[in-house]
């Protein structure tokens, strides 16, 4: 077709991998250390080229359960419980707020950018 398609299985895969060396290792440190070690090791494996990177709102959902699981498992929350009262007041965005951000940031950068290639993509893209 005329897009790119990207499926998430493999980035999600990836980052239960990471969480789970972070979430059952043998030491524990606090659950704030433990999300501080989610956010900066696992889910930039989640958010890697999300400021160009499209998923489908499925995949991204995906994306987004796996995150929200991995803080379940941090807080021993059950599956049920909502965690976003508890990420939020520790500072944290979620999945949907990090590629959104990045996104923004991404096309207001390429409007301004000074290469010419990537000025006439930006502008193709918004006609």
């Amino acid at each position: 077709g005329k897009e790119l398609s990207l499926s998430p299985t493999a980035t999600i895969r990836s980052f239960h991998r990471a969480a789970n060396s972070i979430l059952y290792s043998r030491v524990k440190p606090s659950n704030i250390v433990l999300m501080k070690l989610l956010y900066t090791n696992c889910v930039p494996i989640i958010t890697y080229a999300s400021d160009v990177k499209e998923f489908s709102a499925a995949d991204m959902y995906r994306c987004h359960v796996a995150v929200n699981n991995a803080i379940r498992k941090v807080f021993s929350f059950a599956v049920w419980q909502s965690i976003r009262d508890l990420r939020i007041s520790h500072g944290y965005k979620s999945i949907y707020e990090i590629f959104s951000s990045a996104k923004a940031k991404f096309l207001t950068n390429a409007s301004f950018s000074p290469n010419l290639i990537v000025r006439h993509l930006f502008t193709i893209r918004n006609d």
